[in-house]
């Protein structure tokens, strides 16, 4: 068995849900936020919206609820991901066990929160959703910094979440460029903010406050040096 095959299993031979039991459907919330954030900032008003990669369906669920779209859709190629976010379709919130490049559907706007960094293909995932929406939304971990070098961070979030590869600010949005897409806006997010994710250790909690006066000076500085920062990219 090839080592690519194993890591494709893990998300459907249950590995990755014994991991991380909830689908970090506890993100989703803040996650939501962000999204709704950066089409404010640009002006965007999306009929039609869906997500690759929609894990446990949350983002999408707090999505609907909180704008006005007419259609709805989560996909992913996760058995254990649908069984969780299939139970949730409702309305005009539908969820598809699909490859959407293996569909003709087109959007609006197409989200892909915390997913191209998982992808053997990164580059060519990314040029292949290009032409599935106008504009493409992407949240990418930061996970280069000197805190995770001293930490070893990597090859733990490797274990833990999947991460083959691995980003700063500047590669994360160079990744996109390449693949095609023009960049129209982007900017750092802060899940260890007070209204941000669920702090899950006592080391991540001990952390927030330093990270949160770095990131009022500098979020670049931060994601850099402390870590704990992700990029979201508004693409078209």
């Amino acid at each position: 068995m090839s080592s690519g095959t194993k890591i494709t299993e893990r998300y459907n031979d249950s590995g990755y849900l014994q991991s991380n039991p909830t689908w970090h459907a506890e993100d989703s919330p803040w996650k939501a936020r962000q999204v709704m954030r950066i089409l404010e900032r640009n002006a965007i008003t999306p009929g039609t919206l869906c997500e690759v990669g929609c894990g446990a369906g949350e983002i999408l669920v707090n999505l609907s609820r909180q704008m006005k779209l007419e259609r709805v859709e989560g996909y992913d190629l996760s058995a254990d991901a649908y069984a969780i976010c299939s139970a949730k379709s409702q309305g005009n919130l539908r969820f598809f066990h699909q490859d959407i490049n293996d569909t003709e559907a087109h959007y609006d706007v197409l989200i892909c929160m915390d997913v191209f960094e998982h992808v053997e293909d990164y580059l060519g995932f990314v040029r292949n959703l290009g032409a599935r929406a106008e504009y493409k939304i992407f949240h990418v971990p930061l996970d280069i910094h000197v805190n995770s070098l001293f930490r070893n961070g990597m090859m733990r979030g490797r274990a833990a979440v999947g991460h083959l590869h691995y980003f700063v600010a500047e590669t994360a949005l160079a990744t996109i460029e390449d693949a095609g897409l023009e960049i129209v806006d982007s900017f750092f997010t802060a899940p260890f903010a007070r209204d941000g994710v669920p702090h899950k250790t006592a080391g991540a909690r001990l952390m927030a406050v330093p990270r949160r006066v770095l990131f009022s000076l500098s979020p670049n500085l931060l994601s850099k040096t402390l870590g704990g920062c992700s990029l979201l990219v508004l693409a078209r």
